[in-house]
This record gives C-alpha cells, sequence and structure tokens, in this order.
C-alpha cells in the first residue's frame, strides 16, 4: 500500500473505532471525518470525498460552540472541496460563513488569510464580473499579514500574492 493508502486505511479504522466507543454523532468525530475527506480528495475519490467533510461540518454545526474555531474548520474544507470540483457558486456561501464565523471568533490572521482566499478563489470562479471584490480579498490578506513576522504568515502572504498575480494577469485592468 501506498502512503495514501495506509493513511486512508488509518483513517477508517480510527472512524470505526471512534463510532463504536461515541456513536455516530459524537464530536470527537469530526477531526477524522474531515482528514479522511481530504484524504480521498487527494487520493481523487471525489464520489465520496465531500460526503465525509458534509457529514463533519453538519456535526460540527449541531454539536460544538458557536465561538468553537473548531466549527468552522469542516465547513471550510467543504467549502475548499466544493470549488476544486467546479462547485464555485455552492462553495462560495460555504466560504463565506467559514469566514464571517472566524471574523467573530477573532481567529488569527493567518487562519483569516486563509479563508478570505478561498472566498476570494470562489468569488473569482462564482462571479467573473466580481473580480474587483476577489481582488480586495486577496489583497486584504497582504495588508493584514505583515511580511516576515513567522513562517505561516510568509505562506500566507506567498498564497495571497501568488492568487492575485494570477487574478491581475486573467483579465487585466481596462
Amino acid at each position: 500500500l501506498g502512503e495514501l493508502d495506509q493513511a486512508e486505511a488509518s483513517l477508517r479504522r480510527a472512524l470505526a473505532i471512534k463510532e463504536r466507543a461515541h456513536g455516530i454523532d459524537h464530536p470527537e468525530l469530526i477531526a477524522t471525518l474531515t482528514n479522511l475527506g481530504g484524504i480521498l480528495h487527494v487520493e481523487g475519490k471525489h464520489d465520496v470525498d465531500i460526503e465525509y467533510l458534509r457529514r463533519a461540518w453538519e456535526l460540527a454545526d449541531r454539536s460544538l460552540a458557536r465561538d468553537s474555531p473548531l466549527r468552522a474548520e469542516p465547513l471550510l474544507g467543504l467549502a475548499r472541496q466544493e470549488l476544486e470540483h467546479g462547485h464555485a457558486a455552492t462553495a462560495l456561501p460555504l466560504a463565506e460563513k467559514a469566514l464571517g464565523m472566524l471574523e467573530a471568533i477573532g481567529s488569527p490572521t493567518d487562519r483569516l488569510g486563509l479563508t478570505r482566499l478561498t472566498v476570494s478563489r470562489a468569488v473569482a470562479a462564482a462571479e467573473p464580473s466580481q473580480r474587483d471584490r476577489a481582488i480586495t480579498l486577496a489583497e486584504q490578506v497582504l495588508e493584514e499579514l505583515p511580511a516576515g513576522r513567522d513562517a505561516k504568515s510568509d505562506s500566507v502572504r506567498s498564497l495571497a500574492q501568488a492568487w492575485l498575480d494570477e487574478l491581475r494577469r486573467r483579465d487585466p485592468p481596462r
């Protein structure tokens, strides 16, 4: 078995153990469901990856406190997968909701930055006429994260700059 196959098998075993120990609706399952959805996506198993992420989000929404930062993670993962599956119109409201949740709880700026980039990508794909909004979101990431703050922030800044460059190349301003 390859590394991804091993990771999938391990996550499936962990999920089965947690379901037996806690039941199928326990918050303890959220991270495992989210990670399994991500691995399945990387493996190209697009017929099932979103279902695990959807289940993780529904469970998080029902069982976690409204101010829990963990509540937004499966929703953001679901938005990203929908976007990668070409469902930008479905991804956009999910990403916007995740961003609103993270803003409301004062999430760290690097986390907000990654979420803003997801919203920006969804806006650009779902609503091409909203190119300026997509650019503004990417620029906001660069403004909020000072260069050289730490490796994580620099990585997010790099992603934001690359996305901004791509947006400007796609359809230069008139």
